[in-house]
């Protein structure tokens, strides 16, 4: 099963660890799994879109306003009603969602150095230091996988990895990376831009986009600017405007502001099989993972336990290798936990359209494959 573009890119909890057999025994699993069980295919992920956002989508580009407008405006107000903040804006990533929260709180801060988690996607670090910031790689909790709280760092961005709620208990200001969570009333009286992402895989998703999250009208003002250039239009719709500040081409279409509302609707339902399909997981393969984006667990040989998934029809991925070791970085610093839990993580399917027999096969794979240990 070839692999798709969105697991090239990127793709939190109480891993397992898995380790290699001698090579006669992996012939004898690999006889087991093909006598007793039928072989079934398995994505990591799949959007869960169906007739619903094909219609939304197709009644903006019908509608003759397919940019930025009045589907934008009005996902952005549900979103923010949705996840508990005064204002929303709708961006075309995740990834630019970070860089403008991030160049705001340069408007009001001096900022020099970021304390980034070197156990995320490249986007976190990315950004910091486009945005002309040193990076100060911090490390993980074992079981959250999540940031370990520093004083280090002008502003701190926390991942809530895998959808685990990582601590933003920072004295600095802080930007949250929300890329895996979603959740009702997760800004409410906030005091953080909080990040989004509604990539392919993510828990809502338009295909490409993301959203930025406040609670105070400055914020939200400059935002808007800055996501269309920095430019500062006239009221009452005047085509006459002015260029405030230098700003990015971050904004988003209405095309993918109506699938995103009918996302969001189907969102608490999605979120409800998504930790259904953790519980069976978890009671299955003897874990205590809560977070609803990415289920892990983790291997000492993990290049053999993806071939033998693959084999089986099962796709995985990883999150992440530690980014400081990366050739971009290249780093020197000694992170314990992120470069332990870096070298084994792998990610199993999960999805809300994942079927019952689906996991069922997944947890009976792993077993049967048998290279896994409990920590």
């Amino acid at each position: 099963m070839p692999t798709p573009p969105y697991l090239l890119e990127e793709t939190r909890t109480c891993p397992m660890v898995l380790g290699s057999r001698e090579e006669n025994r992996q012939e004898e699993v690999k006889r087991v799994i093909q006598t007793n069980t039928k072989k079934m295919n398995v994505p990591f992920s799949k959007p869960a879109f169906n007739e619903q956002e094909v219609e939304a989508a197709s009644k903006a580009i019908r509608s003759g306003w397919v940019t930025t407008g009045p589907l934008t405006a009005k996902f952005e107000e549900e979103f923010a009603k949705f996840v508990g903040s005064k204002y929303a804006v709708f961006v075309n990533s995740g990834t630019s969602a970070l860089r403008l929260a991030i160049e705001w709180n340069k408007t009001k801060y001096n900022l020099k150095t970021a304390y980034v988690p070197s156990l995320t996607f490249a986007a976190t670090a990315h950004e910091a230091i486009h945005a002309g910031l040193d990076v100060l790689w911090g490390d993980v909790d074992q079981e959250t996988m999540c940031l370990l709280p520093s004083d280090v760092g002008n502003i701190a961005i926390p991942v809530h990895l895998t959808g685990n709620r990582a601590s933003v208990a920072y004295s600095c200001p802080v930007v949250e990376d929300s890329a895996h969570l979603v959740e009702k009333d997760q800004c409410k009286g906030s005091k953080n831009l909080v990040c989004f992402s509604f990539y392919a895989t993510k828990n809502l998703s338009t295909g490409e986009g993301g959203m930025i999250a406040c609670n105070t009208k400055e914020a939200y003002t400059w935002l808007m600017k800055a996501r269309h250039h920095g430019i500062d239009r006239r009221p009452g719709g005047s085509p006459i405007y002015d260029v405030e500040f230098i700003g990015w081409k971050a904004n988003q279409s209405d095309i993918l502001a109506a699938i995103g509302l009918v996302q969001l609707k189907k969102l608490p339902s999605m979120l409800k099989k998504r930790a259904k399909i953790v519980d069976m997981y978890n009671k299955g393969l003897g874990q205590h993972c809560c977070g609803l984006h990415l289920y892990p667990v983790f291997s000492n040989d993990r290049d053999e336990f993806v071939k033998e998934m693959a084999k089986a029809g099962i796709q995985c991925s990883i999150h992440f290798r530690p980014l400081h070791k990366m050739m971009a970085y290249s780093s020197t610093r000694d992170l314990v936990t992120t470069e332990y839990l870096g070298g084994g993580l792998v990610s199993l399917p999960l999805f809300p359209d994942m079927t019952i027999e689906q996991v069922k096969y997944v947890i009976e794979t792993i077993k049967k494959i048998n290279l896994t240990l409990p920590l």
